[in-house]
């Protein structure tokens, strides 16, 4: 029996995958045995994707000799369009291939497009897969409900391939939150007021500082390098959206079902997390007691106040053994060989 994972690569050969998929290709090879197929993409015009479709798929697959001993794993979406994507997996069904699908996004709910068009058209092509693979139970409900028969497998959380942090995050650190990423996206900083003893620190780019708070220190773009070395004091804060109000609109709808990455970049360095109450990942994140939920970003500042020492301590400990977790990739692990079994 074999074991393969799809992945895509630019035209000239890189590598096309995020940190979640190269971290995913990893966790499956050294620990699962999958080998790596990158199959590179296309860049010409449409028409000519949609005539090479099968001679990219049979010049990539062919050799492996699929038959029905054999596991193929495959991100979605992969973003070559839907009929690459059904054609690559029928490729595989007509050989009777056990098929796992890993979700890392779901357009439909995102965005107001996907590759599908709706869930439920998304739904039905996941349901070619014999297992899906979903990122907390409030998705894999999600799914059920808009028609998803096939076998499902609880991810629950993504791992974060890392070396481990050489930080203490103690008790000192326990009124400071930091946010990193896009800071264009995160409209609500202009609004977002902070009063001591809570220092609030930003990273990431940003096209106007002027737009950010005053009450808000904010430290420039910096390498991921460098910032994994200002990772480990305090908070992360997990939110999105224009209001400290609350996450509305499309972004708040998806938040109610998808795992934010950015959740496992600060859990694997250490930190405890701020997420919005009515999250999907709000419940792994009071069930593991690594954070606190809020309704609202102005519950920010007296939700702190009400943490003691004692509590910070408790939450830092356990976010070190989740953290441990998320840096040998022991969700994905346990998620795969659900499906192998």
């Amino acid at each position: 029996m074999s074991r393969y994972v799809i992945n895509m690569v630019r035209s000239d050969g890189t590598s096309g995958d995020n940190k979640p998929k190269a971290d995913a290709e990893q966790i499956l090879e050294k620990r699962l045995g999958f080998q790596a197929v990158h199959i590179r993409q296309y860049q010409h015009s449409r028409i000519d994707q949609n005539l090479f479709i099968k001679s990219r798929i049979n010049k990539n697959l062919n050799p492996l000799h699929l038959n029905a001993d054999d596991v193929v794993l495959v991100h979605y979406p992969i973003y070559t369009g839907a009929k690459f994507e059904t054609a690559l997996l029928n490729y595989m069904k007509n050989r009777g291939t056990k098929t796992i699908v890993l979700i890392h996004d779901l357009d439909s709910l995102r965005f107001n497009w996907s590759i599908f068009g709706d869930l439920k058209h998304e739904v039905e092509y996941l349901n070619g897969y014999d297992y899906v693979i979903a990122h907390n139970p409030k998705m894999v409900e999600l799914l059920r409900e808009n028609g998803l028969t096939t076998n499902v497998v609880n991810l629950n959380i993504f791992d974060y391939l890392a070396k481990a942090s050489s930080t203490s995050n103690s008790s000192d650190d326990k009124n400071l939150v930091t946010f990193a990423g896009n800071l264009n996206k995160a409209k609500f900083l202009k609004d977002l007021q902070v009063r001591k003893p809570v220092t609030f620190d930003l990273y990431g780019n940003i096209d106007n500082p002027k737009l950010i708070n005053p009450s808000l220190d904010y430290h420039g773009s910096v390498s991921p390098e460098v910032l994994a070395t200002k990772m480990g004091h305090g908070f992360g804060l997990v939110w999105d959206g224009n209001s400290v109000d609350s996450v509305t609109g499309r972004v708040g709808n998806y938040l109610k079902y998808n795992d934010p990455y950015k959740i496992s970049s600060y859990l694997s360095s250490g930190m405890p997390v701020i997420v919005w109450k009515q999250s999907a990942i709000s419940d792994f994140v009071i069930s593991n007691q690594i954070g606190i939920a809020v309704d609202q970003i102005e519950d920010l500042q007296q939700s702190l106040n009400h943490i003691s020492n004692a509590d910070f301590a408790k939450m830092a400990n356990n976010v070190q053994a989740i953290g441990a977790k998320l840096r040998n990739g022991d969700y994905l692990y346990n998620a795969v060989n659900k499906c192998l079994n």
